[in-house]
């Protein structure tokens, strides 16, 4: 067994703590994080008790402003990281170049399948990419592709145990509401968020609803509405999905999670086009999505929870585990 690795792991997003706090309880390896300090992401790292190195934060002003900030922050990591065997990341752009600078392979698990500019780069230089089996990747010019038969929630998913959860949220029936990216570089245009008319048209139905605030701002914004909780630091979003009456986002990953719980789930991404692990879930009925207010509204009012077992997540997450000692090596 190779447990004299060192697998340096960048987190650039809210959902990226508990993907790899899952990934890493399973794999014989060493591990150094580094992580920018961007939404929740070093508020969960804190709460999940994993070591690591803040490096950068969110930078969203222009094009030429982001592309500059690319490269400062890939230089800054492949200057101060510590000797790392492999690098592995969902989707860093600034460890995948840094990982070339310091001439050590990369390893992205991704389910993002959008064809721009920031993918193209991560297809390309990524040295082995490991996605969902429905995802698009032909679009790409890679030849290093892994596929599993799942999705990326599934990982963590597997590890869940409900009976653990803690109570974060003051409220016995709610509904959990994640606004859209609206700062996100694979958004074209201003974007209108649909949250106001949501919180709303909810209330008025005598909904509880829990606003898990993306940016700043979203807190100040919806603090003021009533029967509306928005939570001083970051939660267990596993735990408030399980609960939840429907977990609604303007993003992918939260209504990913819940659907696989058996939990109503709704994406009201703004997007020209969705990724193809939520069309796949749309397909099975799994995933509901609407631009309108009115019919989200409608759907979970009469929307049912599902039967779901936690096996499949499991099955999952052991196919991921092989494919990456096999990369490593065990």
């Amino acid at each position: 067994m190779r447990d004299n690795l060192t697998i340096w792991i960048d987190i650039k997003n809210s959902h990226e703590p508990l993907l790899f706090k899952s990934l890493m309880r399973d794999l014989p390896y060493n591990f150094y994080i580094t992580a920018r300090d961007y939404a929740e992401v070093t508020g969960l790292l804190d709460k999940y008790e994993m070591q690591y190195k803040k490096v950068g934060k969110y930078h969203a002003k222009s094009k030429a402003t982001k592309a500059l900030y690319l490269g400062i922050r890939s230089l800054h990591l492949a200057l101060i990281v510590p000797k790392f065997d492999f690098f592995l990341s969902h989707g860093s752009i600034y460890g995948i170049m840094a990982s070339k600078i310091r001439e050590r392979k990369s390893i992205t698990i991704t389910d993002n399948d959008f064809y721009n500019s920031t993918n193209k780069i991560i297809y390309k230089y990524s040295n082995f990419m490991i996605v969902p089996k429905y995802l698009q990747y032909n679009k790409f010019k890679t030849q290093k592709v892994l596929t599993f038969d799942g999705f990326k929630e599934d990982i963590y998913i597997a590890d869940f145990e409900p009976e653990k959860c803690k109570k974060e949220i003051p409220f016995d029936e709610y509904i959990i509401i994640r606004p859209e990216a609206y700062k996100a570089y694979y958004l074209e245009g201003p974007v209108k968020t649909l949250v106001p008319d949501l919180v709303k048209l909810f209330s008025q139905q005598g909904f509880n609803t829990v606003i898990l605030p993306r940016y700043p701002e979203d807190r100040e914004k919806y603090s003021k509405y009533e029967n509306v909780f928005v939570p001083e630091k970051p939660i267990n979003g596993l735990c408030g999905a399980w609960y939840a009456r429907a977990v609604l986002t303007g993003s992918g990953t939260l209504g990913r999670e819940a659907a696989f719980m058996g939990v109503p789930a709704v994406s009201f991404f703004p997007g020209k086009e969705l990724l193809s692990v939520d069309a796949e879930l749309i397909k099975r009925g799994w995933l509901f999505h609407s631009r309108d207010a009115d019919e989200i509204v409608e759907y979970v009012l009469n929307a049912k929870r599902r039967d779901q077992s936690l096996e499949r997540s499991k099955k999952v997450k052991k196919e991921i585990i092989k494919i990456l000692k096999d990369i490593i090596g065990d």
